[in-house]
């Protein structure tokens, strides 16, 4: 995976189809500009009541799935969008989204058992969300120490 964004991050700085679509827009070489025309568009998206999802997984380079929507969220916030409606695009949207608001994406009796808890309102701050206490996965409770362990043996394995 990290061979392909180096490839895609190469593709970009050699001017390909994405770099020219991108110089169109009047976006050159800063990553700043980039950051800026993502959050111009992005809160022109939330004001005019397009349905925002979470997305981060992708196509970020050097994004790692799951952990990357964390960052997604911050960046949201620090955009303009309201912290209630990144939340609200993380959970009740996705769940829209695929048309399974039957399903997942608010917290009520009959719905999958898939939640984060976590230490601190992240409506007050949506850093919070990266201060899990532990998650409930289809109604099996994961303790932090027990998600931290998991993560130990995966970063075992790849050394």
């Amino acid at each position: 995976m990290v061979e392909e964004w180096a490839k895609q991050t190469a593709e970009l700085s050699r001017g390909g189809l994405g770099r020219r679509a991108l110089e169109q827009m009047g976006v050159r070489r800063s990553a700043m500009d980039i950051i800026a025309l993502r959050d111009r568009i992005l809160l022109a998206l939330y004001r005019t009541g397009a349905g925002l999802i979470l997305g981060a997984d992708s196509p970020q380079v050097y994004s790692v799935p799951g952990f990357s929507l964390g960052h997604e969220m911050r960046a949201m916030v620090e955009a303009g969008v309201p912290t209630y409606a990144v939340l609200e695009a993380a959970t009740k949207n996705a769940a829209a989204f695929f048309g399974q608001e039957a399903e997942f994406g608010t917290v009520a009796v009959g719905k999958r058992a898939d939640l984060i808890l976590v230490e601190g309102n992240p409506l007050e701050d949506v850093r919070n969300v990266h201060r899990q206490a532990g998650v409930m996965v289809r109604g099996r409770w994961l303790p932090k120490d027990e998600i931290q362990r998991m993560l130990d043996e995966i970063a075992r394995k790849w050394r």
